[in-house]
């Protein structure tokens, strides 16, 4: 197997959403941290459904706009809104880049938020070098249409079977494969997928484990 270029998903794989969290009140931050970022998923594949698109930044802040509502903490939103821009790399995240990298493999981010505003999370995290960075703007469609992915093989100007995805979210790994891509899943945060077929060419309880996955069958 032959893999020239790995992409990464940045929210909730890449970088961590944990800092949405920061300015809420009590137990169960987490929680709802995981609610917001999947109810912005939901919302974007509705855009996508219907018709229609608008930056993911939007469709985040709405979500978390229903879930402070209920979680009786919507005079939070703006500080949570504001917090999205201060997330970075989950621990194992740059590790996991210069893996690849030492394998001789490319890396770039494929993501469901702006390219400009994944431009702007890696420049604050100091990750140098990421490439191509392909955001969904490019295409004004959201992940799982597969359009998205063929963008990202067109970025990075190689055959769709030497394309790896590494995403956190099953779902991803699912529209990353159907496209013709493969696809590695980081098990850390959803902690099990739905048996639907294809499975992902790779699994792995995290970022380092799936870049050495990779990596390993590169070099093989």
């Amino acid at each position: 197997m032959r893999i020239s270029q790995a992409f990464f998903d940045l929210n909730g794989t890449l970088f961590d959403p944990a800092a949405m969290g920061t300015p809420l009140e009590g137990e169960g931050r987490d929680l709802l941290v995981d609610e917001m970022l999947d109810g912005a998923v939901r919302l974007a594949m509705v855009e996508t459904l219907t018709g229609s698109y608008r930056d993911f930044a939007d469709l985040l802040r709405a979500s978390a706009s229903r879930t402070l509502a209920l979680a009786g903490q919507a005079d939070r939103l703006d500080e949570v809104a504001s917090a999205v821009l201060e997330m970075r790399p989950y621990a194992d995240g740059i590790a996991a880049v210069e893996t690849l990298r030492a394998a001789g493999i490319a890396v770039g981010i494929l993501t469901n938020s702006s390219t400009e505003a994944a431009r702007s999370l890696i420049a604050k995290a100091e990750l140098p070098d990421l490439d191509p960075i392909v955001g969904t703007d490019q295409v004004r469609a959201f992940k799982p249409d597969r359009r998205v992915y063929e963008r990202g093989v067109e970025a990075a100007g190689r055959p769709a079977g030497e394309v790896v995805l590494i995403t956190a979210h099953s779902w991803d790994a699912l529209g990353a494969n159907r496209a013709g891509l493969l696809a590695a899943w980081i098990a850390a945060r959803e902690r099990a997928r739905p048996p639907i077929e294809p499975a992902p060419d790779f699994e792995a309880a995290d970022l380092l484990g799936a870049a050495e996955q990779i990596a390993g069958e590169r070099t093989a």
